[in-house]
């Protein structure tokens, strides 16, 4: 049609700085050299990390593959590395993001209660003790509910101060094993089970950590 006009516009291409540029067949313009890593093209100024190696960062300069250190950021004079970590970390444990001193304590929620050891957070969670009345109340501060006095008044309980728990009648004053992991006791009628804590050795690998049969917690091979 003699009355269309093709207009053509030149792109314009921006000044590189790299000494080492190249062309890409699809673009107009030159542009910083990449590189090729396992058969895989990254840009010029590309980072990216070790697929088995999560402390190895590797980055494309001009055509030239360089590994370079993970940043890490330590807020105190005497770091400790932890194995399978790539920064070192102020000694203690953390808590969303909260450093807690070796042997210092923290309640998480009404029914959990931790102590920093190691660098490791050690937690017991509070079993309840199975109640002796059909009226309980539940406090918004405690873990564990309670009888109603007023409502337990009139309850009988066992002459011998023994417990009744899982259907059976526990002897006062003894403790019983419930599982291989827990261990209740019975206290004047009331029934306590307390979790065993188990100290796991942070050097060993995890897949040399093993449970035996009548064992609670795992130990290294």
């Amino acid at each position: 049609n003699e009355n269309e006009v093709c207009l053509i516009k030149r792109e314009k291409c921006e000044t590189l700085t790299c000494l080492l540029q190249e062309y890409d067949p699809e673009k107009c313009c030159k542009q910083c050299k990449g590189c090729y890593y396992r058969d895989f093209y990254h840009k010029h100024d590309d980072t990216w990390v070790d697929e088995n190696n999560t402390c190895l960062i590797y980055k494309c300069k001009e055509g030239v593959v360089s590994i370079i250190s993970p940043e890490c950021i330590v807020n105190c004079s005497s770091p400790i590395l932890i194995l399978g970590e790539c920064c070192p970390r102020c000694a203690g444990c953390y808590y969303n993001n909260i450093l807690l001193n070796e042997g210092q304590a923290i309640k998480i929620g009404s029914c959990s209660s931790c102590i920093c050891k190691n660098s490791l957070l050690e937690c017991t969670h509070i079993k309840c003790p199975h109640l002796h009345c059909s009226n309980y109340i539940q406090t918004p501060d405690e873990c564990c509910p309670i009888c109603d006095k007023d409502a337990a008044a009139n309850f009988i309980h066992w002459k011998d101060h023994s417990c009744w728990f899982k259907g059976s009648q526990l002897v006062n004053k003894k403790s019983y094993r419930l599982d291989k992991c827990t261990t209740c006791y019975c206290n004047e009628g009331t029934v306590s089970c307390i979790p065993e804590v188990c100290k796991v050795d942070a050097s060993c690998p995890k897949d040399q950590l093993i449970v035996s049969k009548d064992s609670c917690c795992p130990s290294c091979l």
